[in-house]
């Protein structure tokens, strides 16, 4: 007897330990797949920091500017404010001027180029402009043109062309000295004014806020690399950095991802301030400077850091007043301040990795390939489930007729359980990136959701392998891939007869390519 009960209680747990060794045997699989699939995220080191050499941000220079009568502190002069229409090549948009009321005219200018995303003189650039007026310098914001730029298309070189017809209405001004018109831009803008500057030699200086420098793909891999480790995510979600990114797509769609300004800079021979925040955690600050320096080596570069900063060059929501001062001493004292000493001052930037080109992501670095395969997954199930509810009463086991039950109900729960799995793993992999990315860009930190979170994504894609690795227990079981339920003498459709197959391999070719696809973005990596 007791061998007996060892005997059938083995016979009962072999389906079992079946199940479990190729759970084992999937998940390595994938595992190494996911690890070959795509590159590794390992940007390198920086390896020379820059040390300013005073911590005080005034510019050098400035006494010239000051015999000159050339210089003037913030609140000198009243500011009028006009809103003017400036025309473009197939379009138009309104500006807000600022002009010193009682400065010796004709004064200096200048232009302001927005950063990413839309702007309008409302909201942008209100204090810059409205002090840097107050201090003896005409402003001019315009509203950016949005008809020609969207998160798929944005075309620099043509909002370049747009931004010099604003810079040909300042020249325009009686008011303004034609040859002391410069260009302020910020963030994305630094891609756009490098391009005005070459295009048009008649710009007389250019101030760059939080410029990225590099090309925009590896700008944002280096911000979400910085603003992840912020959040404190697992390390197997940096590895979506680079496949997310990497990634390439038809046409014209996102092709600007690989825009590269250094030829522009290149070119550049006019004055340079460059200007950083320090607590900006999304941009390569050593980096960026040193690149400018280099690469624009015919142009006096001046580089100033605001300690505590972001990339707005703001405290606590409010622009630094000394930014603006030092901005507007610096335009007043041209050309004296632009070779003055010392060329970088201020706080100490501190920059750990590189925003450097990461590795290629073969197999799966075509944008179409990543979401065109989640929806033929999606359709793959659909059809499985059309097939279903057309023919499910040869698909389900009759009571009255059971010749052999080859698609019995163990079989159909597997593969039920299996279609769920893969959906649901995939919901919560999307569900999680958002909620870590908005917590990321926010500069949160949520412990319970990044770490719990994660662990959660990986159990659910861990049972959707323990699914499909039942599924497959039961198959071998039963000795076969399911056939329809059909009677003796009862004819039925040739797609009927095949229901049941068709149905089994339309689930399990759906659920494959959803677990390749979550293997990929490294659910189920285990240190490979």
């Amino acid at each position: 007897m007791p061998e007996r009960n060892v005997g059938g209680w083995l016979a009962r747990l072999s389906p079992f330990l079946d199940a479990c060794s190729i759970f084992i045997a999937l998940l390595v699989v994938l595992a190494v797949f996911g690890s070959v699939a795509g590159p590794v995220w390992d940007p390198p080191p920086v390896l020379e920091q820059i040390v300013p050499e005073t911590s005080s941000t005034a510019i050098g220079g400035l006494a010239a500017g000051i015999a000159a009568g050339r210089a003037f502190e913030p609140g000198t002069f009243a500011v009028s404010e006009e809103i003017t229409d400036i025309p473009l090549e197939g379009a138009s948009t309104a500006a807000l001027l600022r002009l010193p009321i009682g400065a010796d005219f004709p004064v200096p200018a200048l232009l302001f180029v927005h950063g990413a995303g839309s702007g309008l003189f409302t909201d942008a650039f209100v204090d810059q402009a409205s002090v840097l007026a107050s201090m003896g310098i005409a402003t001019l914001v315009p509203n950016k043109r949005s008809d020609n730029y969207s998160t798929f298309h944005r075309d620099y070189e043509a909002m370049a062309l747009d931004y010099l017809g604003s810079f040909q209405f300042l020249q325009s001004l009686a008011a303004v000295d034609v040859t002391r018109v410069g260009v302020y831009s910020e963030s994305e803008g630094t891609w756009i004014a490098p391009i005005m500057s070459t295009l048009a030699p008649d710009i007389a200086f250019n101030v760059f806020v939080s410029p990225p420098v590099v090309l925009p793909r590896l700008q944002v891999a280096f911000a979400a690399d910085q603003y992840l480790r912020e959040t404190r995510v697992p390390w197997q979600v940096f590895r979506a950095i680079p496949r997310a990114l990497g990634m390439s797509f038809p046409g014209t769609i996102l092709a600007y991802a690989d825009f590269d300004v250094s030829p522009w800079l290149a070119q550049l021979d006019q004055p340079i301030l460059v200007v950083y925040g320090t607590a900006d955690i999304s941009m390569p600050l050593v980096q960026g400077a040193q690149e400018i320096i280099e690469i624009a080596s015919r142009a006096a570069v001046t580089v100033r850091y605001y300690e505590g900063a972001n990339h707005g060059i703001r405290v606590s929501g409010q622009v630094v007043p000394e930014f603006i001062r030092d901005v507007g001493n610096w335009v007043q004292g041209l050309p004296e301040t632009g070779n003055a000493s010392p060329q970088i001052a201020g706080g100490q930037p501190v920059q750990m990795f590189l925003a450097a080109p990461f590795g290629e992501t073969r197999w799966w670095g075509d944008g179409n390939i990543v979401i065109g395969s989640v929806l033929f997954a999606v359709l793959l199930f659909l059809a499985a489930a059309l097939l279903w509810f057309r023919y499910r009463k040869l698909l389900r086991p009759r009571t009255s007729f059971r010749p052999r039950k080859p698609f019995g109900n163990n079989v159909w729960r597997a593969i039920l359980w299996l279609a769920i799995s893969v959906v649901i793993s995939l919901g919560a992999l999307v569900a999680y990136l958002i909620s870590v990315g908005q917590l990321a860009f926010r500069y949160l930190n949520n412990d319970l959701l990044v770490q719990g979170g994660w662990i959660v994504v990986r159990l659910l894609g861990a049972g959707a392998v323990a699914c499909l690795a039942w599924l497959i227990t039961q198959v071998r079981r039963f000795g076969g891939l399911p056939t329809s339920a059909t009677e003796p003498g009862r004819p039925v459709s040739k797609l009927a007869a095949v229901a049941a197959p068709l149905t089994f391999w339309l689930v399990v070719g759906g659920a494959t390519i959803l677990l390749l696809w979550l293997a990929y973005w490294g659910i189920f990596q285990i240190g490979i």
